[in-house]
């Protein structure tokens, strides 16, 4: 029986194609501490590398996900993929940073960058905990609105038409396009408050 995007397990070896998009959808699921954090992660390194101004961390993220998409055409398995995904987006934004044309990542490069980068990789039970408090210290500072849509949207993980809905039933009135809005700034304001707080990203 497959599993569901809830109860996927995304520590797991992956090898197939179909266990990589199982992995994808509890990965991209929103709210999901450990996406949260691998975008965190890609922002940390596009600042590092002065690219943040030009390209959006979910730019690099699709691009290393259909580069891992390619491995399994090849029959190989990928252990630990949240580290795989950091290894292979942090190559990417390494291209861009040297302006030259982008070459195909070869896996044997790849290995070794994974090799690297596994070793930074933190433990993910913690991370979950780490995050509620640096959102819990973030809603502080927030409008009553602000806060509302980032506990719907973290906390419980809604879609924006669902968050939409919640916000009518309270008398909230907001179009999609200003709800998408004020979500963008919202995650953009998480994001560095990450780079802030005691997680370690780097």
């Amino acid at each position: 029986m497959t599993k569901t995007a809830q109860s996927f397990d995304l520590s797991k070896t992956l090898d197939s194609k179909e266990e990589f998009y199982e992995f994808l959808q509890t990965l991209l699921r929103s709210g999901n501490p450990s996406g949260l954090y691998l975008i965190a992660f890609i922002y940390s390194r596009l600042k590092q590398f002065h690219l943040e101004s030009r390209y959006e961390p979910e730019e690099i993220l699709h691009e290393a996900i259909c580069r891992t998409a390619v491995r399994f055409n090849e029959t190989q398995s990928i252990e630990k993929p949240l580290g795989w995904l950091r290894s292979v987006s942090y190559n990417i934004i390494r291209e861009l940073s040297r302006k030259d044309e982008r070459l195909q990542l070869t896996a044997e490069y790849a290995e070794i960058e994974f090799q690297i980068m596994k070793l930074l990789l933190p433990d993910e039970n913690s991370v979950s905990g780490e995050l509620t408090t640096v959102i819990t210290d973030m809603k502080r500072g927030l409008i009553p609105e602000d806060k509302k849509i980032l506990e719907l949207r973290v906390d419980q993980g809604m879609t924006f038409p669902q968050i939409r809905k919640q916000l009518e039933n309270q008398g909230i009135q907001i179009s999609d396009p200003a709800l998408r809005k004020r979500w963008q700034r919202l995650r953009q304001r998480l994001l560095k408050e990450l780079l802030k707080s005691d997680i370690n990203i780097n």
